[in-house]
C-alpha cells in the first residue's frame, strides 16, 4: 500500500484539517480514532475487497475514493468487515456499489497510481 494514497486519503477524507481546538487530551483520542479507522479500511478492507473486484470486474478500486465513501457510507464498513470476515464476496450491492463508485476510472490522458506502480514493477 503506498504511503502517499494512505496519507492523502487521511487528509482529505478523515477530516483532519477541520479539528479545531481541542485540549490535548481530546485531541489525542480524535487522531488515534481516525488512524484507526484508516488502518480498518486499508488493511481490513481495502487489500481484500480490492483483489475480488479486480478478479471480478477488471476495475481497480482507489484507496482515496474509499475512504471517501466509507465516509458518507459509515454502516457499510460493520457490513463491509462482516463480507471479508466470511469471505462472502458473492455478488452483493455493497460490492457493486463499491465497484461502481470507487474504482480508476479509464483515462487516455494519464495514467492512475495503480497503473504507474504497475507499469514500474513490470518494467
Amino acid at each position: 500500500m503506498a504511503n502517499r494514497d494512505n496519507f492523502k486519503a487521511m487528509k482529505s477524507h478523515l477530516n483532519l484539517d477541520k479539528i479545531h481546538n481541542v485540549p490535548d487530551h481530546q485531541l489525542k483520542f480524535i487522531l488515534i480514532g481516525k488512524m484507526i479507522l484508516l488502518l480498518i479500511i486499508t488493511q481490513f478492507i481495502y487489500a481484500k475487497v480490492c483483489h475480488k473486484i479486480h478478479k471480478r470486474t477488471g476495475k481497480i478500486i482507489s484507496l482515496i475514493k474509499l475512504v471517501r465513501y466509507l465516509k458518507d457510507n459509515v454502516n457499510m464498513i460493520a457490513e463491509l468487515l462482516e463480507i471479508v470476515k466470511k469471505k462472502k464476496f458473492a455478488v452483493c450491492d455493497i460490492i457493486e456499489n463499491l465497484s461502481k463508485y470507487c474504482s480508476y476510472e479509464l483515462r487516455s490522458d494519464r495514467t492512475n497510481y495503480e497503473q504507474q506502480l504497475k507499469n514500474t514493477l513490470l518494467s
